[in-house]
């Protein structure tokens, strides 16, 4: 009758047939199962997810009455484990689907009558029946294997040997593994170690519990030490972490289990330290760098860029108040040869932040070339330069975060790509922003949007709501533009024969409902350059979307053609683009313009007309179009 439970149970939460060919239970001497098999569940290669040959447990069952756990010995025979994951990436050994509702939960559930309680420190003191636990447990030879079908390769952890040994809860805790790891032939032995002891003088005292952890591998080395008397006022060093790992060993035996993408390749040495001192009932303070050395990512999406960095290294200094629940990040960063980031501030028990972040780019271009796989650059496009910025965080995580800084770029190139055969050189500019994100409301105020530049200021303010749904924007920007400097800028990008002077502003406000990629039309047609077309028009990017605003250029100088005080107002509404009030002077002549178009038809249609008096045409007619086209 258990067995078939058993049985019952761990088929419905695995979702896989279970065998077990004999189950003993008895309250003197405990249970011994023997011969344990899981399959694999249908469709998936192989007939073993698990199995093992026996599980006996020497447990005095009396002894539970009274809060005490006693088992003499606890012996696994020959465990096999085979977890898979599939061709799409997928792990096959997820259960998911196969957990047990909650009304199936609930029936088997006995009933629980909730309590509050205050706050309990020390939890293990809390329950008493852990003071009472005696436990020899051991693991013989067992077998874990992980298989990636996606990259091919196989992992096997095999000679599992594992002792645990708990002669009494106020007497030093062991714990023993030893095993082999087998990949691609090649095998690599492994050894851990804990010892734990909780007790002084025969008593426990968790302020006084110490312990030491040791992994051992040929590609691996963590050491691992604390001692809880330095935390109550003994003081030193409570907690020391070294580590060290080959990562291309590391990688290549456990590629799968990681999940890196197909013919990706890591070389590098991570080397971490970190110590915490302090007092518990005080601050606790924790240092710590991890560098990782001669760094080499190559292959897969890597393939053609590869990272090649001979020095990244991340610390920090941080203090933990555990009396008042608070959190102090005196320095915490990453340097590189690409880029530097500084963080300190605060975070408090009410999840109040305040954060200072400092970052400098010495090289965009070798940012952009190491973060290309995450930061994305339209095809062919190289830029170049140095950046810096400064952000500050403040606010409730779970209520409102006001974001402010400034981002400066300086010396900024940029070649290829779209820009085709032309360049830009020499760019700086600077970004001024003020940004507050309240999730209560799911919205973000835009106080401040600003652009400096020698040829550019831009200032623009605005908010948006219903962040996430459809989002309702309320938005508008100011460009004053210094045209002398458009033209020493941009040089490459204009006619030669082209020249514009003075002043240029545009005012823009947009307000209406942005469309999000799942309400968009599906992309039906052909374009005449080939890329598709969107159905019912341009309808998906404009729906319920308004602009207005207005335009002024001083002067603009194209071969012997020259336009002076071009004013327009314009207006987007549904769909429709309107032009109101389009004057200017040619050549001291007097021009206006209206033009009409309706963005929701496919192809767009539009209504030009184009009124000019008194101008001189000294040239062919397609220049004066040139000049108009720019203008």
């Amino acid at each position: 009758m258990v067995k078939n439970e058993i049985i019952s149970t761990l088929e419905e939460i695995l979702n896989r047939e279970v065998r077990i060919d004999d189950i003993n239970m008895s309250w003197s001497s405990g249970f011994d199962i023997k011969n344990i098999h899981i399959k694999e569940r249908e469709g998936l290669p192989g007939d073993t997810f698990l199995k093992v040959d026996r599980i006996l447990c020497d447990i005095k069952l009396l002894p539970l009455l009274r809060k005490q756990i006693k088992i003499r010995s606890l012996v696994i025979d020959n465990p096999e484990i085979v977890l898979q994951r599939g061709k799409k990436g997928i792990s096959k050994y997820e259960p998911a689907e196969a957990i047990p509702s909650l009304k199936t939960m609930e029936k088997r559930a006995p009933e629980v009558v909730e309590k509050a309680v205050g706050e309990v420190k020390y939890a293990l003191l809390a329950l008493p029946f852990l003071l009472y636990i005696e436990l020899n447990a051991k693991i013989n030879n067992g077998k874990f294997a992980f298989i990636d079908h996606r990259l091919g390769e196989e992992t096997i952890i095999k000679n599992f040997n594992t002792t645990l040994n708990i002669e009494s809860i106020d007497k030093p805790i062991e714990f023993k593994s030893v095993f082999d790891i087998e990949t691609k032939d090649k095998t690599e032995h492994a050894d851990i170690f804990l010892h734990v002891s909780l007790a002084e003088d025969g008593k426990i005292n968790l302020r006084n519990a110490n312990g030491t952890f040791n992994l051992k591998t040929g590609f691996a080395r963590i050491i691992g030490d604390f001692d809880m008397a330095r935390f109550s006022g003994k003081g030193g060093t409570g907690l020391d972490f070294l580590m060290n790992v080959d990562l291309r060993e590391f990688t290549e035996k456990f590629a799968g289990i990681l999940g890196l993408p197909e013919g990706m390749q890591m070389q590098g040495v991570i080397n971490s330290k970190i110590t915490a001192e302090g007092q518990l009932d005080e601050v606790i303070s924790i240092d710590g760098i991890t560098e990782i050395v001669n760094l080499n990512i190559s292959g897969g999406p890597f393939e053609d860029k590869p990272i090649r960095e001979p020095k990244i290294r991340f610390f920090q200094n941080v203090d933990i108040d555990l009396a008042n629940n608070d959190v102090t990040l005196h320095e915490v960063g990453i340097n590189t040869s690409f880029i530097e980031v500084k963080s300190s501030g605060t975070l408090n028990k009410n999840r109040v932040i305040d954060l200072n972040m400092f970052l400098v780019v010495p090289d965009v271009k070798k940012l952009m070339d190491n973060l290309h796989g995450i930061v994305s650059l339209p095809q062919g496009l190289s830029v170049s330069g140095k950046a810096a910025g400064e952000i500050n965080v403040k606010g409730n995580i779970d209520e409102k975060i006001k974001l402010s800084g400034k981002t400066i770029l300086y010396g900024v190139t940029a070649t290829g790509g779209p820009l085709k055969n032309t360049r830009i050189s020499n760019l700086d500019l600077k970004l001024i922003h003020t940004l507050d994100y309240d999730k209560t409301e799911d919205s973000l105020n835009i106080e401040k949007m600003d652009v400096v530049s020698d040829f550019l200021d831009m200032s623009s303010k605005g908010k948006i709501t219903n962040l996430s749904k459809e989002k309702n924007i309320d938005y508008e920007l100011s460009l004053n533009m210094d045209l002398d400097n458009i033209k020493t800028m941009f040089a490459e990008m204009l006619p030669t024969n082209m020249n514009m002077t003075g002043k240029g502003m545009v005012d823009l406000g947009i307000n209406g409902k942005l469309s999000t990629k799942d309400n968009l039309p599906a992309r039906t047609g052909t374009r005449p350059n080939g890329g598709a077309g969107q159905a019912g028009g341009l309808s998906g990017w404009y729906e319920n979307i308004n602009f207005n605003g207005n335009i002024y250029i001083y002067t603009i100088k194209y071969d012997t053609y020259k336009i002076t005080d071009l004013k327009s107002k314009f207006q987007l509404d549904d769909g429709l683009f309107t032009t109101k009030d389009f004057v200017f002077k040619l050549n001291e002549g007097q021009g206006n313009i209206s033009a009409k178009a309706n963005l929701k038809e496919d192809p767009p249609t539009l209504d030009f007309n184009l009124n000019l008096s008194d101008v001189r045409i000294n040239q062919k007619i397609d220049t004066l179009a040139h000049a108009l086209a720019y203008a």
